[in-house]
C-alpha cells in the first residue's frame, strides 16, 4: 500500500514538473510592460512607470509554437558582415577610414574605472556603418560608425537587430545585474538613429541561458525564445516562444 501510495505521489510530481515546463505565459500577458521611455518630437524623453499597461503602438508580441520558431529560424536574415581582422589595432589605437575623415579610437590601460578597450568587430552593408566593440570597467558598447562622415552612434550593451524593410532596428539589451531585458525600437534616418521608444514587458523576457539568439524573419517577424520574468533567477526556467510585429 505504502509503495502504491509513494508511486502516485512520485508520478503526480512528475506530471505537475512537466505542466510547469510547458510554460505559464498567455498571448494576454506579453503586451504588458512594466516601464516605457518615449522619445518626443521636442526630444524630450518621458520615462513612465506604466504598472501594468497594455502596449498598443509600435510592437506587438505574440506566442507561436515551437516548430514554428525553429522553422522561422531557417529564414533569419544576418545583415551583418563580420570581417574584425579588416582593421588591426595597432599600440592600443584602432584606426577606421571612412570616405570623409579618419576615425580612431584609443585604448587606456587601467585597473580602474578609466579603463577603455576597442576592437573593430564587423559592418552593416545596409546601413552603410561600421561597427566597433567597446569595453570599459564594468560594460560595453557597440558603436556604429558611418562609413562616410564617421559619425558615432553608441549602442549599450548590443548590436541592434536591422528590421527586413531597413528602416528600424530592434536593440534587445541584457542588465546583468538586474536580470533584466529591455526592448529599444529605433528609427533609421538618412543620417542619424532616432530611439522612439524603449520597455520592459511586465511579465515575461527574452531567455538569456540559451545560444539561440533572437532573430529577424524573412516573414518580417522578430523570433525570440522567452521566459516569465517571475522565473528569470531559476535555472530550469520554462521556454516559450514569442514573435513580434511592428505596427
Amino acid at each position: 500500500m505504502k509503495c502504491s501510495l509513494l508511486i502516485g505521489i512520485l508520478l503526480a510530481n512528475i506530471f505537475a514538473y512537466s505542466q510547469d515546463k510547458t510554460g505559464t505565459l498567455t498571448n494576454a500577458d506579453l503586451n504588458i510592460v512594466s516601464r516605457l521611455s518615449t522619445d518626443l518630437k521636442e526630444n524630450i524623453n518621458l520615462l513612465q512607470d506604466t504598472n501594468g499597461i497594455a502596449l498598443t503602438k509600435y510592437l506587438k508580441a505574440e506566442l507561436v509554437d515551437e516548430a514554428t520558431y525553429y522553422a522561422k529560424m531557417q529564414t533569419a536574415i544576418s545583415p551583418i558582415v563580420y570581417d574584425n581582422q579588416r582593421f588591426k589595432k595597432t599600440n592600443g589605437v584602432t584606426t577606421l577610414k571612412c570616405r570623409d575623415t579618419v576615425v580612431t579610437f584609443t585604448d587606456i590601460d587601467s585597473d580602474g574605472e578609466d579603463f577603455k578597450e576597442h576592437y573593430y568587430d564587423s559592418y552593416l552593408p545596409a546601413l552603410n556603418q561600421y561597427i566597433v566593440k567597446a569595453t570599459y570597467y564594468e560594460e560595453y558598447d557597440y558603436i556604429y560608425v558611418d562609413m562616410n562622415s564617421g559619425r558615432q552612434t553608441s549602442f549599450n550593451g548590443s548590436i541592434p537587430y536591422l528590421a527586413p524593410n531597413k528602416k528600424m532596428l530592434l536593440d534587445v539589451y541584457h542588465e546583468p545585474y538586474e536580470n533584466t531585458v529591455s526592448f529599444s525600437l529605433i528609427k533609421v534616418g538618412k543620417k542619424e538613429f532616432t530611439t522612439l521608444i524603449s520597455t520592459e514587458f511586465k511579465y515575461w523576457m527574452p531567455a538569456t541561458d540559451t545560444a539561440s539568439a533572437p532573430f529577424w524573419g524573412k516573414d518580417g517577424y522578430f523570433y525570440c525564445i522567452a521566459i516569465a520574468v517571475e522565473d528569470k533567477d531559476k535555472p530550469d526556467a520554462a521556454h516559450q516562444y514569442v514573435r513580434i510585429k511592428l505596427l
